[in-house]
């Protein structure tokens, strides 16, 4: 009958009778109740096997040997003849049966099996060798505190590697042997040396004592000093969890781990026998390797039971064996633990004492082979260890022949077993030879002996069960569960973790089609494949990860759930927080079980494809190099990229199912930043609790190997608040040092840190290793952060600049990078270097200089001479191909260290098997000693360039400094250089070497200056083009409005603008077409032919001139068109008092219309402001296409290097994450309206330092403000309060100067306007004002290019809403105005008398407003073009004389002394208004006479007109007027509807009223009398905004202030940005009128930027610097050329003091100045250099700014 069982039936067996076994809970519906199955059937047979006589454990055998398909035999009892056992029952349970209530199953607390009772089990024993107690009695191994810490031997490195003189102090008792030999021991297992350091030191020693025939005691105790010895000493020196460890140390260097063991107690004089189970809790926790027991009789002890195991473990050495037989009477009965790739092996030593631990492990056992000798046929010990105790179990006994090699006695001999124990139907046998007896044979007869024992081993194996059962033995906890059972027999256990049950419920229902990383990692997913900022996390999260079902034990009931938090991050922190280690590593072993279903498979194909990718970019690049046709090219490409998209694809798929422990972690630095970003203070403190838990956790983690990811997902990230917490929770030492590995992909970097150190970074094939991990060691006093780093030259990142970036952080961050590289130093790594290079001077984040440590792999040629030479050579190119960055590469790095390691593993013939092995070289493992030392030299070296935490120790009172200070360096260093790297990203790191950046360089340059040419030219054409447009369109809109009876204002402009687009479109496309054929004719050379094009850039910086073209077009066009609109609006006004016959009907008719009209005019030109969103992206553009073409700065602290990329949406998020700042900060400098336009009249110089209250109270941490990041050290609260001061009181007050002085609607956009705002940032930046030591410059710089672009569009809106809003004044005035003059004809008699009067102060008001537009116009180009002409300003003489009327003022002027320390932009600012408001005025008056003389002229032809027409219609008449007024001034725009009554009632009377009007007398309308007045006031008014700033943004020049004295430079501002551009002053001034002291005491530093130009010493703060040429030549180089030229020919180049008229400036102000930067006065001043009679002015005193 057959049946198939399936997951939905349990199988009570009952294990004491021999006949029948029934089933139980045969569940409804399922597969067995299908087939008819019932539960109390009694199992027959089992696949044809007989079970009637089989006992419980021969059924689960066969059971789980079924495959898919069950055949069994059952019978079916009636109720009363069932036979019931009256024992405990147990079920067979599988992975896939759940298990009943009456089953044998075991659910332990892991907790209770690591109390000391139950872990370690000892029993005193009789052990008469004296030489090994003495070796205990000598080493007194002991450990204090059992439950202690992990001991520190775990991350310590040994100060220096054990050699013979300390090994000497050791044996001769001169050092504490204990504590000495573990810290070797452990060192050793760490370095993967297996001890054999240790043996060979030991050995060398009893040579040496054997050569001078010394044998004495200590000769006595190496010999006993053998590698189990050690082991088990250093187990016992050391706490529980740190044996257990221990062990995944001595598992990894392949060497047997002592369960149990014998170990002698000083003390009580006893010896004892141990079973330590800790030792076995780590490594075999959970496993699915078969386990192997072997143990011998009495008889076969020391015959080479533990030798043949390499016969059935292929990957198993003799040197992996404990056979040493100096110990084999202290191994008599112990047993020890041996991993193979298939198989755990229990190998008993000598005699099997320890019956009750065999006991416990028989159950388990895949197969038990017992080695017994002919005597055993006369002996009971089979029987008692095999049939009577172990009957079912598979077995394999072994004989120890002496005539092994005569196959005939052999085989007799095993027939005797066979005959005598015929009855054993699982036993199989063998012979095998005794270990000594090897000894005298022939080679050739021994390769005939290891094949023969190969073969039979592999045979036996084979008849014992297909390799790929689910083995029995699944966890060490197993054993030790049937150890402390009672009664427990031969019966297995199944342990079920509850750990596991939580697993299975997680993780049972994902496979490798599910979307795993959005399921169990969503906040990770949302970062770093969403891509939804805007989306909220329930629409990100799946809906059946919400809600959480644990119990009320669980994580769940301690910290609220939502759907922030799903059922994996609940288990993962309930895992960190609640659970113990061993339950994180079944964790582990599940997933990687997990995981072994989906990845092998992926990695195949991953495999396949990157050959196939490997062949198509081979192919590609041939074919480019062998100038084949273009067609051919791109089809070679599209294959590769093709094929490039299907191996990311694959890459996603792996990705998908790696699911780690360390991903889960990961999940969780996000998940606390997402509850940070997205909860309440209240709900935050809900979850602070258990994550400063979590935080705690993960930090003992890292000791015991575990690495933080600090760099991880896609896009890489870095920042996270819990990865902080962890950081700040790490112990530091004195010093911290930062060393980092980085390499090729799969060349060995991780092992290499792990053999080096002792870490456990991740290894594996391909790429283990995504981003960057952190580690920690101890050495001496000094504190190692060891990063692993992501493989470089992978096929997936290829073509991006992942490897730069990579490279350069490690460079950035690191005092040592290890570049780990297998081969010879090539092109790829030397273009690697050189792009680090230039990111590291262009970054400049910090400055340390690292040493690159050259480690090439797999070395047999190790002439070190050759490559020393390679690296020389390596080194020259670097320089060769950078030398345009004018630096010396020994100053940035040092290279002159290089190291050659051999392999690491070597794979023969092993001489004691006669088979092919692979093993890790003894060569590989000593080198890593002097490897360590060549490291450690260099850490030594370059820790001084990291700030060394002893002094802050030392020179604080708290503490806790230490600890914050770790955190500090390391997070946000970490953190702040990543983002510098990531937001640099392509414009930085985009070139391949160094080589190829120069020719960019070139490029950008030739694409530069066409960009400037072209846009200029675009400018010139378009402004003209729009001016022809406009006149060209005034007529046709005046016709019109003579033919329609209505126009919508929007529908003009529209029509207009669109044809205008047309039009401007035309002449941009020309533009860009003549750039790109420029740009092609000068790029001919061959070496650009495959370099990056700049096409795009050239196009789209050319293009950026649209927008302001377009905005000139249609603000000329709503202008005409609002125009037009006026004379709608009359006509139409005027309609509806001729159709109204009474006045209250008009009245009411033209308000409401009027109302209407008003909310029409408003809304059409609502549609014209300017939106921010338009502003910002407009700005952007502009910067981003100056950051494109700009010549990167020679000197590495150009703010200008640092503009990251940047677009609008990361520009608005950024702006986001500012608002704290802004609301505090900046808002009033957004919402003030200028300087100039304030009702107070002075301003104080603003200082770079605090002078009273704190810019921000404590109550608001940096962290909350989101500038933490701009500090290196944030614990510094003066440093903090300083640069804080310095940023929002000083930097951004002389922004907003800036930006108030400036048109903004005009050059908003304009690339100088935002040149100039970088070039202040760089200016002030590189200022006295700011101490740049504990500031990180690139991310100061960043944010401040961000707010200052805010700044600027903010204004720029201002501004537009301003001139918007004054449009939409005017034109509403108009309106009320036509309006009233409608209602005055009503008011006043219908007379023609005041008909004429009317109509002649209509058209007055027309000719005054025209003739004023006109002029005013005229004014203001004539005021732009001959301004220079007659007042020759220019910049240079500008800035001279503010010096001259300061600096050098007769008498001494404080006042402006302090206005050019303050500010000497605005200062030139102040005096050329003054001069243009002087001239303007001059203008304005001749310009208002011509306004009233020519309102004179026409208004006598006025009269003429009327005198001699029959004025019968008044509209006719004011045509008439109108045309000859036009005919005289074509430009004349005057609305062509009068809003007066046509039909003139009484002609003649009318003219009568002009006959009698004098015109010779002034005017008598006081209408219009107002109106002349106001000409003048408005020609004042508008003239500032359209032609002050004008000029004054003309005028003002450079505003680049020298960083060393702070004066302005007097050149003219930069035209071209493609070009270096290089400062000048005529006068420098002594540097204290910047800020800088001259000495950490803070005295005045009162030398000239170029004197003592070579010997002084520049201060910064307390820090000294350099040099003032070499701060100039690195920090300041746009100004070194004039301050160089200067400190040689300058007049006071040898002096010692400034000027004599800078002298006296001082003396006036150095009161002021001193309080200002925070100086301490000189004691006293020479009467012979200083006019010490000059007495200062208080230090009180404020600028007197004068009121514009």
């Amino acid at each position: 009958m057959s049946r198939i069982l399936e997951d939905d039936a349990d199988y009570q067996l009952n294990q004491d009778l021999l006949i029948l076994h029934k089933i139980v809970n045969v569940k409804e519906h399922g597969h067995a109740y299908k087939a008819s199955l019932c539960d109390g059937d009694c199992l027959i047979e089992i696949n044809g096997h007989d079970v009637r006589s089989r006992s419980y454990v021969e059924c689960v055998t066969l059971l789980q040997n079924t495959g898919d398909k069950l055949t069994i035999k059952v019978i079916r009892c009636s109720e009363e003849n069932t036979v019931v056992s009256s024992t405990v029952q147990t079920s067979i349970v599988d992975d896939t049966v759940q298990p009943s209530g009456e089953e044998r199953i075991s659910s332990i607390n892991i907790v209770d099996f690591l109390k000391p009772d139950r872990c370690i089990y000892s029993i005193k024993v009789n052990y008469n060798d004296s030489s090994i107690v003495r070796c205990f009695d000598f080493l007194k191994p002991y450990c204090t505190n059992p439950d202690g810490p992990l001991h520190p031997t775990f991350n310590t490195i040994v100060d220096q590697p054990l050699d013979t003189t300390t090994l000497s102090q050791i044996l001769n008792n001169r050092v504490v042997p204990a504590d000495a030999l573990t810290v070797y021991v452990v060192d050793s297992l760490k370095r993967y040396h297996a001890l054999n350091d240790i043996i060979t030191l030991l050995s060398n020693d009893l040579y040496s004592l054997l050569k001078a025939n010394t044998i004495n005691e200590c000769a006595s105790l190496i010999e006993q000093l053998t590698k189990r010895v050690l082991l088990v000493q250093t187990l016992e020196n050391m706490p529980y969890d740190s044996q257990r460890f221990l062990c995944n140390f001595i598992r990894k260097n392949d060497l047997p781990i002592p369960l149990s063991y014998r170990i002698w107690d000083s003390t009580e004089k006893t010896m004892y026998h141990r079973i330590n189970f800790n030792c076995l809790m780590e490594v075999l926790c959970l496993t699915d390797l078969h386990a192997i027991l072997q143990f011998g009789s009495p008889s076969a002890s020391g015959l080479g039971k533990t030798s043949l195991i390499g016969y059935f473990c292929h990957d198993k050495r003799l040197e992996s064996l404990f056979t040493d037989a100096s110990d084999m009477s202290w191994r008599d009965g112990c047993m020890d633990v041996l991993f193979t790739d298939r198989f755990t092996v229990f190998d008993v030593h000598g005699t099997a004492t320890d019956i009750r631990l065999i006991r416990s492990i028989q159950p388990y056992t895949y197969v038990q082979i017992i080695y017994v000798t002919e005597a055993d046929l006369n002996t009971n010990f089979l029987e008692e260890n095999a049939m009577a105790n172990a009957p079912h179990i598979s077995t394999i006994v072994v004989i120890f022949d002496r005539n092994y090699d005569n196959h005939e006695l052999s085989m007799k001999l095993i027939k005797s077993f066979e005959e005598k124990f015929k009855h054993w139907t699982n036993t199989q046998w063998a012979s095998a030879p005794m270990v000594n007896t090897s000894n005298n044979l022939s080679a050739i007869k021994k390769k005939i002996r290891n094949q023969q024992l190969y073969e039979t081993f592999d045979h036996l194996l084979k008849q014992i069960k297909p390799y790929g059962q689910e083995p029995l033995f699944r966890s060490c906890f197993q054993i030790q569960s049937s150890f402390y059972e009672t009664n427990a027999g031969l019966a297995p256990i199944k342990l079920v973790f509850d750990i596991e049950k939580k697993l299975h419920r997680l993780f049972s229902n994902l496979s490798d089609t599910t979307e795993n990383l959005r399921l169990v990692t969503p906040h990770t997913y949302q970062q770093s494949i969403a891509r939804v900022p805007n989306a909220s996390l329930p629409e990100l999260l799946p809906s059946e990860t919400i809600t959480l079902n644990y119990s009320s034990n669980d994580i769940s009931q301690r910290i609220p759930t939502s759907c922030i938090l799903n059922e994996y991050h609940a288990f993962t922190i309930l895992l960190l927080n609640d659970r113990t280690y061993i339950e994180l590593l079944i964790v582990d072993a599940y997933l990687e079980k997990w995981r072994a279903a989906y990845a092998p498979n992926l990695r195949q194909t991953q495999l396949k494809f990157r050959e196939k990718v490997s062949k198509a970019l081979r192919q590609l690049k041939q074919a480019e190099r062998e100038n084949v046709t273009s067609s051919e090219i791109t089809s070679l490409r599209e294959n590769y990229e093709s094929l490039l998209n299907q191996l990311k694809e694959v890459d996603i798929r792996l990705a998908n199912v790696d699911l780690t422990f360390g991903l889960l972690c990961d999940e969780l630095f996000s998940l606390w930043d997402t509850i940070h970003r997205t909860q309440s203070s209240n709900e935050i403190k809900k979850y602070q609790k258990e994550f400063d838990l979590v935080a705690t956790k993960l930090t003992e983690l890292v000791y015991k190997g575990f690495a933080l990811h600090i760099l991880r997902g896609r896009p890489l990230k870095s920042h996270s608040r819990l990865l902080k917490m962890c950081i700040e929770k790490l112990t530091s030492r004195e010093s911290v040092a930062v060393l980092t590995v980085v390499g090729e992909q799969s060349s060995g970097k991780s092992s290499l840190l792990n053999s080096t150190f002792g870490c456990n970074f991740r290894v594996s094939t391909g790429r283990c290793t995504l981003g960057l991990y952190l580690g920690l060691a101890y050495y001496k006093n000094m504190a190692i952060i060891i990063i692993d780093s992501e493989g470089l030259m992978s096929l997936e990142e290829s073509g991006s600049i992942f490897d730069n970036q990579m490279v350069t952080m490690a460079i950035l961050s690191s005092n040592v990078v290890i570049v780990n590289h297998k081969g010879e130093l090539g092109a790829s790594l030397e273009g690697l270097i050189g792009m680090s290079l230039y990111a590291k001077i262009q970054i400049q984040s910090s400055p340390i200089k690292p040493a690159l440590l050259f480690v090439l792999r797999d070395q047999n040629d190790r002439n070190m001479d050759i490559f020393q030479q390679q690296l020389g050579t390596f080194k020259d190119n670097i320089q060769t191909n950078g030398k345009f960055l004018q630096i010396c590469i020994d100053d940035e790095l040092d290279m002159a260290n290089i190291v050659l390691l051999p392999g690491a593993y070597t794979e023969d013939i092993n001489s004691d098997y006669g088979k092919v092995k692979q093993w890790r070289t003894e060569k590989f493992s000593r080198e890593i000693n002097e490897f360590r030392k060549t490291v450690f030299k260099c850490l030594e070296e370059h820790i001084q360039e990291t700030v060394n935490t002893k002094d802050i120790q030392h020179n604080s009172s708290d503490a806790t400094i230490l600890r914050k200070y770790f955190d500090t360096y390391l997070y946000s260093k970490l953190t702040t250089n990543w983002k510098s790297i990531d937001d640099l990203g392509v414009g930085l790191l985009q070139c391949q070497n160094l080589y190829e950046l120069s020719i960019q360089n070139e490029l950008r340059s030739i694409a530069g200056n066409i960009i400037v040419e072209r846009q200029n030219r675009l400018q010139r054409i378009g402004s003209d083009l729009i001016q022809t447009l406009i006149k060209n369109n005034d007529q046709c809109m005046h016709t019109n409005l003579n033919t329609n009876t209505s126009l919508e204002l929007h529908c003009w402009v529209k029509n207009i603008v669109k044809n205008g687009n047309i039009e401007l479109n035309k002449v941009i496309d020309e533009q860009v077409e003549g750039a790109l054929k420029d740009y092609h004719e000068q790029t001919q050379h061959s070496y650009f032919a495959k370099m990056k094009s700049h096409e795009a850039t050239i196009e789209a910086s050319i293009k950026n001139i649209r927008q302001y073209l377009y905005e000139q077009l249609e603000t000329r066009a709503l202008e005409m068109a609002l125009k037009m609109r006026q004379d709608y609006y009359r006509r139409e006004l005027f309609d509806i008092k001729v159709k109204s016959e009474q006045f209250n009907d008009l009245t009411t008719k033209l308000n409401q219309r009027v109302q209407q009209l008003e909310i029409e005019i408003t809304d059409s030109l609502q549609a014209y402001r300017r939106s921010k969103e338009a502003i910002a992206k407009s700005v952007l553009d502009v910067y981003r296409n100056l950051s494109e073409t700009k010549s990167p700065k020679k000197h590495r602290n150009s703010a200008y290097n640092l503009c990251q990329s940047l677009d609008y949406n990361k520009y608005v998020e950024t702006i986001k994450e500012f608002d704290n700042i802004i609301n505090r900060y900046m808002k009033s400098y957004i919402e003030n309206n200028g300087r100039f336009h304030l009702s107070q009249e002075t301003a104080t110089p603003q200082s770079p330092f605090p002078l009273a209250e704190p810019i921000f109270p404590s109550s608001h941490p940096l962290e909350d403000l989101n500038v933490y990041k701009w500090f290196n050290n944030i614990d510094d609260l003066n440093k903090k309060q300083q640069t804080m001061h310095f940023v929002f009181r000083v930097l951004l007050s002389r922004i907003n100067d800036r930006l108030e002085i400036f048109p903004l609607h005009l050059v908003y956009s304009d690339p100088k306007m935002v040149n100039e705002l970088i070039e202040t940032i760089d200016d002030e930046i590189n200022s006295a004002k700011i101490d740049l030591t504990h500031i990180n410059r690139t991310v100061l710089v960043h944010d401040l290019i961000i707010l200052i672009l805010y700044m600027l569009v903010e204004k720029t809106n201002q501004r537009f809403e301003f001139k918007i809003n004054l449009l939409l004044s005017d034109t509403l005035n108009d309106l009320n105005q036509v309006k009233q003059n409608l209602l005055d004809q009503i008011n006043k008699d219908e007379t023609s008398n005041s008909q004429a009067q009317l109509f002649r102060r209509i058209v007055g008001k027309e000719i005054i407003h025209q003739v004023k537009r006109i002029n005013r116009q005229n004014l203001i180009e004539e005021i732009l073009t001959k301004f220079n002409e007659y007042c020759l300003i220019h910049p240079t003489d500008i800035t001279r004389q503010i010096y001259a009327e300061s600096i050098a003022s007769e008498p001494i002027n404080p006042s402006a002394i302090l206005k050019l320390v303050a500010d000497p932009s605005y200062f030139c600012f102040e005096l050329i208004y003054l001069i243009i408001k002087r001239f303007s005025q001059q203008n304005i008056d001749l310009y208002w006479n011509d306004v009233a003389s020519a309102y004179a002229t026409y208004m006598a032809m006025i009269r003429d007109i009327i005198l001699s027409d029959k004025c019968t219609d008044t509209h006719v008449l004011h045509n008439k007027i109108l045309q000859q007024i036009v005919f005289e001034i074509p430009d004349f725009q005057a609305s062509r509807t009068i809003e007066l009554e046509r039909k003139i009632a009484d002609p003649d009377h009318f003219q009568e009223y002009f006959k009698d009007l004098d015109l010779f007398q002034s005017e008598n309308d006081s209408v219009l009398l107002q109106q002349l007045a106001k000409v003048s006031e408005d020609f004042s008014q508008t003239l500032s905004p359209e032609c002050f700033e004008t000029l004054i943004y003309r005028s003002i020049g450079c505003t680049s202030r020298c960083p060393g004295c702070g004066i302005k430079c007097e050149l003219p501002a930069k035209i071209d940005f493609s070009e270096e551009h290089h400062h000048y002053s005529q006068h420098h001034l002594p540097m204290a009128f910047n800020g800088w002291p001259r000495d950490d005491q803070f005295h005045p530093h009162l030398s000239m930027c170029y004197q003592q130009w070579k010997t002084k010493t520049l201060f910064r703060g307390d820090t000294a610097m350099s040099s003032p040429e070499e701060f100039f030549s690195s920090e300041a180089s746009d100004w070194l050329e004039d301050v160089k030229k200067k400190s040689e020919t300058g007049e006071a180049r040898l002096e010692r003091y400034p000027l004599l008229e800078q002298r006296r400036a001082w003396m006036a102000v150095r009161y002021k100045l001193l309080k200002d930067f925070q100086l301490q006065d000189q004691e006293s001043y020479h009467t012979g250099v200083y006019p010490t009679s000059i007495v200062s002015v208080p230090n009180d005193v404020e600028v007197v700014w004068n009121q514009l």
